[in-house]
């Protein structure tokens, strides 16, 4: 009896837990880096994702100086902690929002002075960190070509999830997309498994 009150909870846990799982952890964040008049902007668009805080590392030449008295900071986002930390020849990011939170527009304007001719601004992508959400695309200024970033084939995302035990994103979408049949399919188990424990109580008497 006891079996069968545990895989009835189990099961009504699961059916809960697959429809309700946010859609949002699929989201695709996009990052935009625009340059005009000496002035950096960094531009965000989660693409209707909750985005609850991100850290965004940019790098540029060190003979590129950053106006840090005169960075505007974003009032509409990141509006429980905007922070910017300079270096040399980088400087950081780290954004965090109330719940609930879609970004499209710019978190961040930058001025800048330089004498170079030619100068980069990109988006150290090996330390970008969006939480549950997934890398969109990405636009930079004058990446340098000898600058790339680690990629994983198909191959070995799957095996970085066998060995982390981490579930395949493909299957968390597949259930996410289908929730309502998933619920469905919950509930008949679920009846399945009631009518199971009546039919043994029943023959315990």
């Amino acid at each position: 009896m006891k079996n069968a009150l545990r895989l009835i909870l189990f099961l009504l846990f699961g059916s809960i837990l697959f429809v309700s799982f946010p859609k949002n952890a699929h989201a695709a964040v996009d990052v935009e880096l625009t340059e005009e008049e000496n002035v950096l902007s960094v531009e965000v668009d989660s693409n209707g994702g909750y985005i609850e805080g991100l850290v965004m590392e940019i790098s540029h030449p060190e003979e590129v100086l950053i106006d840090e008295a005169n960075i505007v900071k974003s009032e509409q986002y990141c509006t429980i902690s905007n922070n910017v930390t300079l270096k040399s020849d980088s400087f950081s990011i780290e954004c965090f929002n109330q719940e609930n939170t879609v970004i499209e527009g710019t978190i961040l304007s930058i001025p800048f002075t330089t004498d170079l001719e030619s100068y980069y601004f990109y988006v150290n992508q090996d330390n970008l960190d969006l939480g549950v959400l997934n890398l969109g695309s990405v636009q930079d200024i004058n990446r340098p070509e000898n600058i790339t970033f680690e990629t994983f084939t198909e191959e070995e995302e799957v095996e970085v999830a066998e060995n982390t035990g981490v579930v395949s994103e493909d299957i968390i979408s597949f259930l996410s997309d289908n929730s309502t049949y998933v619920l469905i399919a919950g509930i008949l188990v679920l009846g399945i498994a009631i009518i199971f424990l009546f039919k043994t109580l029943k023959k315990g008497y």
